[in-house]
């Protein structure tokens, strides 16, 4: 069978017709292929039979290449028209449905048709729900029903259908869209206020004021850092409910109310650069520390305290703020200031007495001691800087006084003078008449100087005493010994124009033993005596003079005039108790030659 294949072969080559009809097809298909040069030769030599066979060896080789080459173009002309068949198709549909990954207010619209993006909108509408993104991870919600949430949206998802590139649906399908609905929102405005008002978020209870960030320690570090502090929960009340309305009236789905700006904002914030440029001040001098002694007390100031009241200037010097420090210096004078506020005295007769305000007590000098502040500050280190003070007393805290001080009540009538905590001395007194509203003041003050003898001047009369020593507007303790009775409730109808007048014995020891600046701490345990007592004879001790002598030394400059004006006179001796103090109505008046010193 082989040998015959072959003989047919060898006759197909043999018969010029075929053998024409073969070179046709070859010479129309591979007209474009040149002759080599063996071809040429063997045409030469060997006649038309040589150049038929050859012709015939050409075209079987030619025949199944150009075969495959129809059924590629066949192929690519089938994918080009599938192509197209498959454009044009979503041209005509997505002309009519919403390309993929497409939304309108968070609603899928993929895939549907304009009516089907309405209905779906409808439904939407119909469950609105708008959630709030509050501080803390929390959220909270504002249901459409709940505001009587209503719109028109006729047409609307036609409208958008039409803005859709149908034409380029192949190159923008896989890209989102998303749209907003252009819908007439109404909804009830004061059930939304009652809403938002009924808000967890809404509730003062609930919040928290905002911390500004700052500079702290780290005591583990040893060093100073900026605290973002707390940015705190405050809602601006006014700014909720205008983005509240604003997402209602647009159907947001959801409202982050930090990023609306809904929360009080902190005032300095961790990227503050004064912040930054104050952290770098500190770092740079964390060897100040200052103290300022205060008795057994001490304040301390280090860089901690001190880097709010600083700042550099161009060449990186500390610039310090004065209002800043004389604000600190004010809080050391309401902290020890005793000038100026009552105290409480655990008094003689073993029980404890509120003891008036007087003139008496510590009182710092707060811009001098500021002004030395601020010069320690600016020169850095470890400093001690002791307080200025305009005025001093004799012990710090709250018994000022020390232990030594006279002590006057003048409900007993009754005085007490401790040196260094010792008795020295106690005696009656005659105080400021109360019937007549010259009655001595309380409160707690000090003795201003001493002098004798001293003279007491009127306005047209003077007199002079052995011992004067003043405390108080003219008022001081002094020697009257133009009276034979002292204490009882002699000052309640006859007394003194508010000094103190004292048996010249007992005086002359106070007056020995006391010195300028002596606190004295006069009060009431009563408001007026409950019953006249009458009055009894204070013995001197002997050799004490009982007269004013005419001359005395003078051991203390005092000034000229003395307010307190006692005038000479005797006292009456009552033939009957005097009326009780209950009906001052009734008392007997001071005889008319007589005036009360």
């Amino acid at each position: 069978m082989s040998t015959m294949e072959s003989d047919d072969t060898m006759n197909l080559s043999g018969e010029d017709e075929d053998l024409g009809g073969l070179d046709e097809f070859s010479l129309d298909a591979w007209e474009d292929v040149p002759s080599n040069a063996e071809t040429q030769e063997a045409r030469a030599s060997k006649g038309s039979v040589a150049v038929a066979d050859n012709g015939f060896a050409s075209a079987a080789a030619a025949g199944p290449r150009e075969i495959g080459g129809r059924k590629g173009v066949r192929i690519v002309l089938i994918a080009a028209i599938a192509v197209l068949a498959v454009y044009f198709a979503g041209l005509i549909f997505f002309h009519f449905h919403f390309l993929p990954n497409t939304r309108i207010d968070s609603v899928n619209c993929a895939w549907k048709t304009a009516k089907g993006a309405d209905q779906e909108l409808i439904e939407k509408i119909d469950a609105y729900m708008l959630t709030l993104e509050e501080r803390g991870e929390k959220t909270e919600y504002i249901y459409g029903r709940d505001i009587d949430l209503r719109a028109e949206i006729g047409g609307t998802a036609a409208t958008i259908l039409k803005q859709q590139k149908s034409g380029l649906w192949f190159a923008v399908m896989f890209k989102h869209s998303d749209y907003h609905l252009q819908a007439d929102v109404q909804y009830d405005a004061e059930k939304l206020a009652e809403a938002v008002q009924a808000l967890q978020v809404s509730d003062p209870a609930g919040m928290t004021a905002p911390v500004d960030a700052h500079i702290a320690y780290n005591e583990q570090k040893k060093t100073y850092y900026i605290d973002a502090g707390d940015p705190g929960s405050v809602i601006l009340q006014d700014v909720l409910m205008q983005k509240i309305e604003e997402a209602v009236e647009s159907l947001k789905p959801s409202l982050d109310l930090q990023k609306e700006g809904c929360y009080q904002k902190q005032t300095v914030q961790a990227d503050d650069e004064n912040l930054k440029k104050n952290l770098a001040l500190i770092n740079a001098h964390t060897d100040i520390h200052l103290e300022l002694p205060f008795g057994e007390n001490k304040e301390v100031l280090s860089i901690s305290e001190i880097y709010p009241w600083i700042s550099s200037d161009a060449e990186g010097s500390i610039v310090v703020d004065a209002g800043q420090v004389t604000a600190y210096a004010a809080s050391l004078a309401e902290k020890y200031n005793t000038y100026d506020k009552d105290r409480t005295l655990h008094t003689s007769w073993d029980f404890d007495v509120t003891v008036e305000k007087g003139d008496y007590g510590w009182k710092l000098d707060v811009d001098a001691t500021a002004a030395k502040i601020a010069d320690a500050i600016r020169a850095g280190g470890s400093q001690t800087v002791e307080p200025e003070w305009a005025q001093t007393a004799n012990a710090f805290g709250a018994t000022d006084w020390g232990n030594t001080y006279v002590e006057v009540n003048l409900t007993k009538q009754h005085l007490y003078y401790y040196k260094e905590g010792e008795l020295v001395q106690e005696c009656d007194f005659v105080s400021g008449t109360v019937s007549k509203a010259r009655s001595t003041p309380t409160g707690i003050y000090s003795i201003k100087y001493r002098k004798s003898p001293a003279v007491l001047r009127g306005i047209n009369w003077e007199t002079k005493v052995n011992y004067w020593m003043p405390f108080y507007d003219g008022c001081g303790m002094h020697d009257a010994t133009w009276r034979g009775k002292f204490g009882g409730t002699i000052y309640y109808y006859n007394g003194s124009h508010g000094c103190l007048n004292m048996p010249i014995g007992p005086t002359k020891v106070i007056y020995d033993n006391i010195v300028a600046g002596t606190p004295i701490l006069i009060y009431k345990t009563e408001t007026e005596p409950v019953e006249v007592v009458p009055v009894h004879e204070t013995p001197w001790p002997e050799g004490y003079p009982t007269a004013v002598p005419t001359e005395a030394p003078n051991e203390t400059p005092v000034p000229v005039e003395v307010v307190e004006t006692p005038i000479p006179a005797q006292e009456p001796a009552p033939t009957q108790p005097p009326a009780p103090p209950e009906t001052p109505a009734t008392e007997p008046p001071a005889p008319a030659d007589t005036v009360a010193q």
